[in-house]
């Protein structure tokens, strides 16, 4: 099974509030955004959003230039489903982020002004993907925008949705981005899942600088 298959059984089998990552609220994710100063009017991606429910809260606030890209299609419908009408003020992605490319054109500006990315990069184990991922971030994301990527602490699980993940310690993660990204700051959180099971998470908040 491919990496797009197992997410589309995962959301298949699997309401959006029983799935391990559910939270009621994105506060941590959505402090950080405000932290960010992005206006209402730039464009920002949630990398991975599936059916989270960050987006509900974006466009609730009155963002207006949001994209949600994910591997499954179905957990994109879940989240359109969900939010209703309203949902078409969102742009909606099915695609693998270390297959995607923002613009036709590469000489063309990059076109998000911050990138958000909760429960993903964890997931790349092979450093191929790891680069892929990063060399896609540096063309999507303009010089002064943001990075927020949240991701397994280094006492978090080993494993999610029957994948093995990879964990992070502050000085690990801003490793993988120091050649493009400077450190804001981080933030560890405490996920309760669905099935009341806890896991650690480190939260980075970077700025790109070229």
């Amino acid at each position: 099974m491919d990496r797009q298959e197992h997410w589309q059984k995962i959301y298949h089998d699997k309401h959006f509030d029983q799935v391990s990552w559910y939270q009621d609220e994105a506060r941590t994710s959505l402090n950080l955004i405000r932290e960010s100063a992005l206006r209402h009017d730039q464009a920002m991606i949630d990398v991975g959003g599936g059916a989270s429910g960050l987006v509900d809260t974006l466009l609730a606030d009155g963002y207006r230039d949001v994209t949600v890209l994910d591997l499954s299609s179905h957990g994109l419908d879940q989240a359109r489903t969900r939010i209703g009408p309203a949902s078409n003020a969102a742009r909606w992605i099915t695609a693998d982020i270390t297959r995607y490319t923002p613009t036709k054109d590469l000489d063309d500006p990059p076109p998000f002004y911050l990138w958000h990315d909760r429960a993903v990069y964890h997931f790349l184990t092979d450093p191929a993907d790891q680069h892929a991922y990063r060399t896609t971030l540096c063309q999507s994301l303009k010089v002064g925008g943001h990075l927020i990527l949240a991701a397994f602490a280094d006492d978090g699980p080993t494993k999610c949705s029957g994948l093995t993940v990879r964990q992070f310690s502050p000085d690990s993660m801003t490793h993988d981005f120091a050649e493009y990204f400077t450190l804001v700051r981080h933030i560890k959180e405490t996920h309760q899942t669905p099935s009341g099971s806890r896991q650690s998470f480190l939260y980075g908040l970077y700025e790109r600088h070229g």
